[in-house]
């Protein structure tokens, strides 16, 4: 009988464990900030960075709404945004870099910034926009296309960079529901030697997009943005523009390219930040000792 009690307690701990069994939490190597827009990380005009010490200022008026992972920020596309800060020295190293987040719009009128970083001369140093192509100076409408900025002052003292997006495959993220982008930086500078290698890694609800990589026959200098990162507005010749209609979640910047299995990782990940999960060893062993 007592043989029997014990086979039971171990096989009710193993079920209750394999049923608490949660997705892998968050990549943090190189996570330089965080904005989970959680509710209780939002107070005061500020949304709280709960990995670094940027926390964001919160323009307009952005409601809390449930999220991917928990809460999550909804814009209205008029005047909300929110300012990273510069993020201290992050910008000095641009050249290698991921940005990341969730997302959801059904805007299909108009075109809209989801983040743009930029420096003091050239006015943009990275971001993406959502449903533009085309120049700044000459902008048309192409629902759903995405383009990735990267910019940088030349040695010249001019600025070069590229803005890209055609000839992806075609993603519908203007159909209201979530989509999850991250977008990876490595400039490779053949050990000072002409001409560098700019590699652009794109992933759109965790797979990979084909970018390669483009070479420049001129250094650029990455010197670091004055401005703050700018979430869910871009700015061009001092304006704001592009404002973004739609829902925010799980904002997160590291200082280096993330891999495919990370990327992998941060899309299956579920666990909210800083929230444990349910049923410890003790809590449990102590409901079954009281059972038995």
């Amino acid at each position: 009988m007592k043989h029997c009690s014990l086979f039971l307690i171990l096989t009710t701990l193993i079920g209750i464990f394999s049923s608490y069994t949660s997705p892998a939490s968050i990549v943090t190597d190189g996570l330089v900030s965080y904005w989970t827009f959680d509710k209780s990380n939002i107070g005061n005009k500020a949304a709280k960075d709960v990995w670094g010490d940027n926390d964001g200022e919160i323009n307009g008026n952005p409601i809390v709404v449930p999220g991917k992972v928990g809460e999550a920020l909804e814009f209205n596309g008029l005047d909300d945004y929110v300012k990273l800060t510069t993020l201290g020295n992050f910008a000095e190293r641009l050249g290698t870099s991921t940005f990341e987040a969730w997302f959801r719009t059904s805007n299909t009128e108009d075109g809209m910034t989801l983040f743009k970083a930029l420096d003091p001369d050239c006015d943009m140093g990275w971001g993406i926009d959502i449903n533009l192509a085309g120049g700044i100076e000459d902008v048309r409408l192409d629902v759903g296309l995405f383009l990735f900025h990267v910019r940088h002052k030349n040695n010249s003292g001019g600025c070069s960079g590229s803005s890209s997006g055609r000839g992806l495959p075609v993603v519908n993220v203007t159909d209201g529901k979530w989509h999850h982008i991250v977008y990876s930086l490595d400039i490779q500078k053949d050990n000072g030697l002409l001409p560098w290698k700019k590699l652009k890694s794109v992933y759109i609800d965790g797979k990979y997009v084909e970018f390669g990589f483009s070479r420049s026959t001129e250094r650029g200098i990455y010197i670091p943005f004055k401005e703050p990162i700018y979430l869910g507005v871009g700015k061009y010749e001092g304006q704001l523009e592009w404002y973004f209609e739609g829902t925010i979640d799980e904002v997160r910047i590291y200082d280096r390219p993330i891999t495919a299995d990370e990327v992998t990782q941060n899309y299956e990940s579920r666990i909210p930040f800083n929230v444990e999960p349910q049923g410890k060893l003790s809590t449990v062993w102590g409901k079954l000792k009281s059972k038995y």
